[in-house]
């Protein structure tokens, strides 16, 4: 069992099990302005930032990010590799002031990938005129 398992099996056993998708996804948007609370107080308020304060902060963020990646079928690392990729994907030489990568047709991504990631989740791509419907499963009906 790896780290980001053994965190989720606790992520789970400490989430309130009522908690739909959108209410851990408002928890981590709360915890996320906690988070920003700390360094506006630090800024305009004159109140020093604590960062033991800030740790117990994002520790609770990462508490909601765990359980609702989780949720969605993914772990810490599934998060972090795919975050991963796609900045290496819009910054390859690191970050650029102004923009990463984009496309003259508007589209962050290569024709390529557009139209696999299109096919894939369906959706659509104006740029490059990708449009795919995915609709329910009829198995069981």
């Amino acid at each position: 069992m790896t780290w980001d398992d053994e965190y989720a099996n606790f992520v789970f056993s400490r989430l309130n099990p009522e908690m739909d998708n959108f209410g851990i996804a408002g928890g981590l948007c709360g915890e996320a302005g906690e988070v920003i609370e700390l360094f506006k107080k630090d800024k305009y308020h004159g109140v020093p930032l604590d960062p033991q304060k800030a740790l117990k902060e994002l520790g609770d963020a990462l508490f909601y990010l765990t359980g609702l990646g989780n949720r969605l079928g993914y772990t810490l690392f599934d998060i972090a590799e795919a975050n991963q990729k796609k900045l290496e994907a819009r910054y390859p030489n690191g970050f650029v002031k102004g923009g990463g990568i984009r496309h003259e047709d508007g589209c962050m991504l290569s024709t390529e990938q557009c139209r696999n990631h299109v096919n894939e989740h369906g959706g659509f791509c104006k740029p490059h005129g990708f449009s795919v419907v995915k609709l329910p499963s009829r198995e069981g009906v």
